[in-house]
């Protein structure tokens, strides 16, 4: 499933709402879900500009395109690796490489029904932090430019055969890194949108 940029779908949904042609609700959806995940990829890189940067605490977006499942997390460095500056060593390099090969276990984190029949079509990790450390010219320190910060975006792909089963998740990815407490949910489905606060007490949300 291609995600569209906002240039693409902020056009394209004026268009839908305000010509006289009949347009199918699907078609309207799809780029619904579009906007939605353009303008939280772009509130994201806000976010990381300008340091509004809190241990612990993390967003998720979900959105759905029939079949398709998309998630995207924006979360400080510090809640998967428990640092936020370059690997100084090589246990910190180890530590880095292990957690991005977690992240991409995207079936491990996020638990969508069994009858639901989902699988992990793809997953993408963005970091500041370089699992090969300081032995390589990269172009300066992103951390020190956000004051010592550093984010990491993380987004995964998933199928379900039977979507309309995918009425809840279960998130485990609260205990895979135990620095992570507090997460922002919103989520834009078939069925409807909303928003929910999770952590490792209450990770199990209905959408």
């Amino acid at each position: 499933m291609r995600i569209l940029q906002t240039a693409d779908a902020l056009p394209a949904l004026y268009f839908l709402l305000f010509s006289r042609q009949v347009i199918p609700m699907k078609k309207v959806l799809i780029l619904t879900v579009a906007l939605a995940n353009s303008v939280y990829a772009l509130a994201a890189d806000e976010h990381r500009q300008h340091g509004a940067h809190e241990h612990g605490a993390a967003k998720l977006m979900l959105a759905q395109d029939g079949k398709d499942f998309q998630l995207s997390l924006d979360t400080p460095a510090f809640n998967i690796y428990g640092f936020e500056h370059q690997p100084e060593n090589s246990q910190q390099k180890e530590l880095v490489a292990n957690a991005n090969a977690l992240l991409k276990q995207g079936e491990e984190l996020f638990l969508f029904p069994k009858d639901a029949q989902c699988t992990l079509q793809e997953a993408s990790v963005e970091t500041e932090q370089h699992e090969q450390g300081d032995d390589e010219d990269h172009d300066g320190d992103e951390a020190e430019e956000h004051g010592g910060h550093s984010d990491l975006n993380v987004a995964w792909h998933f199928s379900c055969a039977q979507p309309l089963e995918a009425k809840t998740l279960t998130l485990t990815i609260f205990d895979a890194f135990d620095n992570l407490k507090d997460l922002d949910v919103e989520y834009l489905t078939d069925s409807g949108q909303g928003a929910i606060e999770l952590s490792p007490e209450k990770h199990t949300f209905k959408f």
